[in-house]
């Protein structure tokens, strides 16, 4: 039990420190920067996988979210779809 309680309080220790990220990576908007968000960041949006997350991170930094479309991966229809998750700095 002594055991779990500790595994326990190290996931949770481990989540506070990944909500502090998210926190510090989105906009007043609850919006992320596309600049300065984590991978698991542009991962928690749907329709990033692990690849286009990287790529996205590979190829910044970005003047605009229409940059988006310079990466491999995102065309006209996908860049739509994630588009208003993204917002450049902290408009």
């Amino acid at each position: 039990m002594a055991e779990f309680r500790a595994e326990q309080r190290s996931e949770d220790q481990e989540l506070k420190k990944l909500q502090s990220q998210v926190k510090k990576a989105r906009s007043p908007q609850g919006l992320l920067d596309l600049n300065t968000a984590s991978k698991e960041e542009l991962m928690s949006i749907n329709g990033i996988s692990l690849i286009l997350a990287e790529r996205i991170i590979a190829s910044r930094p970005y003047k605009t979210v229409d940059g988006l479309i310079k990466v491999k991966g995102i065309g006209p229809k996908k860049l739509e779809k994630i588009r208003p998750y993204f917002v450049i700095g902290k408009e």
